[in-house]
């Protein structure tokens, strides 16, 4: 299964955004807890759509899980593995492996807008977005391989240059 939702990493340490996300969840779903609540309580987060946006990015990199009775937290050892964090993220969030496909096989760094140049004519934007955008096509998708590159860069998959994105060494 993937996930579409992607909130903007921030720009000053992501990954402590994204423990902040999971450990406002609790251990066991509670019925009677607000989550995205707690997690505008807890985090700088500002809105009920950005954080149920970040409560599925969280689920998508299994640090979350939905049940009928509301959220709750997987359980790690200690803190947030970038390596498990980034396997989770190619395989699980809509884009991502195709945007890292692309920057692996670049000869030099690529910007957002030349990985969705590289898309657009490879067939990697998928076509319900492109019945979905329409004229947005360019501006939407230039916005989430930005923001899929920056967590790329927060788990350690890709590093951020002059010219753009390149993979990390």
């Amino acid at each position: 299964m993937q996930f579409k939702p992607l909130p903007a990493p921030p720009a000053d340490e992501p990954l402590v955004t994204l423990d902040a996300v999971r450990t406002a969840l609790p251990a066991t779903p509670d019925p009677e807890l607000d989550c995205c609540a707690r997690v505008m309580a807890i985090t700088t987060i500002e809105t009920r759509d950005a954080a149920a946006d970040w409560l599925t990015f969280c689920r998508a990199l299994e640090l979350a899980a939905e049940e009928s009775t509301g959220y709750r937290r997987n359980p790690i050892d200690g803190t947030l593995d970038p390596e498990c964090l980034a396997n989770a993220f190619r395989s699980r969030v809509v884009g991502a492996a195709v945007v890292l496909d692309a920057i692996e096989t670049a000869d030099e760094p690529l910007p957002p807008t030349a990985v969705f140049a590289h898309l657009d004519e490879g067939g990697g934007i998928p076509r319900t977005a492109r019945r979905r955008h329409g004229d947005d096509l360019t501006e939407h998708w230039t916005d989430r391989i930005d923001r899929l590159l920056g967590w790329a860069a927060a788990f350690g998959l890709v590093e951020r240059v002059e010219g753009g994105y390149r993979l990390a060494e």
